[in-house]
């Protein structure tokens, strides 16, 4: 055959060029499946070390992807400020301007939310009444393996929703917070409305944002506006001490 030479060098360029498209397209997508190389700096020297990825970029999740029993969006997160993992594998995500707690299933659907609870308070005659509750600004939650699990919402208290003997704890201008204690089927253990000890600043506001609790049930929290350490209650909610405050140089 007497075919055009120019077509035919043109047709192999074209072919080659589609071929560097795709080698380039698979290896693109090959890297971008994989981490980054990360590493340390050394300040002193001004050089990097090749380190061992601590993690890797899986999924990203939103909530208005999250839909319910009756297939309706739980719509947009409002500040999560905090997420883990409990003992039951589920993934309990603090939404915190929305006052609830989106709990997700190991397989990233969703399980329930909660943003709300029942609980007993007594009046000044010893009056009892069940009251439906809410969260008002939630800071964590931790979750134990027999103990249920503990809540910080960390402001907004008010004189309808808590115990007369415990008013005095409910500050002027709602800042005041507490420790929810819930069992697995949202029924209230306790509630921990503020501590007290002469350790404490005089203008001590109790507003937990961040809790922790141990095997032997001490529990660890972070207090908002506090900078004497972490706050170490008994058992019993009693305060025992505070722990772990950065020392300061004058």
């Amino acid at each position: 055959g007497g075919g055009n030479p120019l077509k035919s060098k043109t047709g192999r360029i074209c072919n080659l060029i589609i071929s560097l498209f795709f080698a380039v397209a698979i290896c693109s997508s090959t890297v971008m499946a994989e981490s980054y190389q990360s590493y340390v700096w050394d300040l002193e020297s001004g050089t990097y070390y090749l380190a061992p990825d601590a993690m890797q970029y899986s999924r990203s999740i939103s909530a208005q992807d999250l839909v319910d029993a009756n297939g309706q969006s739980i719509g947009a997160f409002a500040n999560p400020t905090d997420i883990t993992v409990g003992p039951d594998h589920l993934i309990y995500i603090t939404d915190t301007d929305n006052n609830r707690f989106v709990v997700l299933n190991p397989d990233f659907t969703l399980n329930k939310v909660i943003s709300s609870f029942r609980h007993t308070i007594t009046d000044a005659n010893g009056n009892q009444t069940v009251i439906d509750d809410v969260f008002n600004q939630p800071g964590s939650i931790f979750v134990t393996e027999n103990d249920g699990m503990y809540i910080c919402d960390t402001t907004g208290l008010t004189s309808s929703n808590v115990d007369a003997a415990d008013a005095s704890k409910v500050g002027a201008d709602n800042e005041a917070g507490r420790i929810i204690h819930l069992d697995q089927n949202m029924n209230v253990i306790r509630i921990i409305w503020g501590v007290s000890s002469p350790v404490l600043p005089d203008d001590f506001v109790f507003r937990p944002s961040k809790v922790a609790v141990d095997d032997a049930g001490r529990i660890f929290v972070v207090n908002a506006n506090f900078n004497m350490g972490l706050i170490e209650l008994g058992r019993d909610g009693a305060f025992v001490q505070t722990l772990g405050a950065h020392a300061v140089q004058y």
